[in-house]
């Protein structure tokens, strides 16, 4: 079977190197130093999935970079690492641009103001072989064996049944796209109105208030993609109403609970601390509206999110502002 590396060993990197094991591949982890190294082949995973040791004898972890003959075995790489640390990260690892390279990362590069894919072909990956992966993937579902199904989305589409291929296993079903843009940016995007929907449940406004935030940002996130390029159905697919669904409603999502340990009075930086975690929609919503503006579009949840994690606003006063915008009809991008 074809060799794959996964880069990171975050949460999700450890998970993807579990599912790509599960699947009949040779998997390559890399992580940053020897001693992250160790500490994940001792623990046969990471302690905070809670799953007990998840990474059996074909998953191979490695500081980085990867040696010339771990490279040249590679069919592909996956990318875990959160967005800020994309560029730096990949510069070290050793993979090789002539392989397909697909985006686990959920977030938009904030220097560039880039998809992540973006910031990946201008390291030197072929923009036709490199993709993005999502959907609604919580984690610590997957790795006990949970039933999921996520979206890879790569211009090439046999690459794209490749990875289908290399990914699917028992309970985790991939689907093919190869709408790069849409898929990548719903996986983004969602992140920020779960936070909007964290904050409702901490305030106690009950699932018809959550409801609405993730209806209306769904509005919002497709409004961007079709300004950008993308296809429509990507999100009301996986990738969109799938994912935004989970990562709002879900105890288990990072930044739902960040939304809510903002409603309870704590700082971004505080609400960050406590979850230990990276929480992507926190960086994510000022690119977004960066963005945004320079695509001409409105996006008013997006806007508030930021302005809170920005110190501008309370989450009291973000949420009264959102109730108290000019009512409207209720018009669907691309309907």
């Amino acid at each position: 079977m074809a060799a794959y590396a996964v880069l990171g060993a975050t949460s999700w990197g450890v998970t993807l190197a579990a599912l790509l094991e599960r699947a009949g591949n040779d998997v390559i982890l890399l992580v940053r130093s020897e001693l992250e190294a160790h500490a994940v082949r001792a623990a046969g995973g990471l302690e905070r999935l809670g799953a007990g040791r998840v990474l059996g004898p074909r998953v191979h972890v490695h500081p980085v970079p990867l040696t010339p003959a771990h490279a040249a075995s590679l069919a592909g790489a996956l990318v875990a690492v959160p967005s800020h640390a994309v560029r730096e990260s990949v510069l070290a690892s050793g993979i090789p641009p002539a392989i397909s390279v697909i985006s686990a990362t959920k977030g938009l590069d904030l220097q560039t103001s880039s998809r992540i894919t973006t910031v990946l072909t201008t390291l030197g990956f072929d923009s036709a072989r490199t993709g993005a992966l999502s959907g609604p993937n919580l984690a610590h579902e997957i790795i006990r064996g949970l039933p999921a199904a996520a979206v890879v989305a790569i211009p090439d589409a046999n690459l794209g049944l490749t990875w289908q291929r290399a990914l699917s296993h028992g309970s985790f079903r991939v689907y093919a796209s190869t709408d790069v843009v849409g898929v990548e940016l719903a996986g983004a995007l969602k992140n920020v109105i779960a936070i909007a929907a964290g904050a409702a449940w901490g305030l106690g406004f009950g699932a018809n208030a959550v409801a609405a935030i993730m209806t209306r940002g769904l509005t919002e996130m497709t409004r961007l993609g079709l300004a950008l390029g993308a296809e429509v159905a990507t999100f009301s697919g996986l990738a969109g109403v799938g994912d935004l669904a989970a990562t709002c409603f879900s105890p288990l999502s990072r930044n739902r609970r960040f939304g809510e340990l903002l409603a309870a009075g704590r700082s971004p930086a505080e609400a960050a601390a406590e979850i230990g975690e990276t929480v992507e929609g926190a960086r994510t919503a000022p690119v977004a509206l960066r963005i945004a503006q320079q695509a001409g579009t409105e996006l008013p949840i997006t806007a508030e999110v930021a302005a809170v994690i920005g110190g501008a606003r309370t989450v009291p006063e973000a949420m009264a502002r959102l109730l108290g915008r000019p009512l409207a009809r209720e018009e669907l991008p691309g309907r």
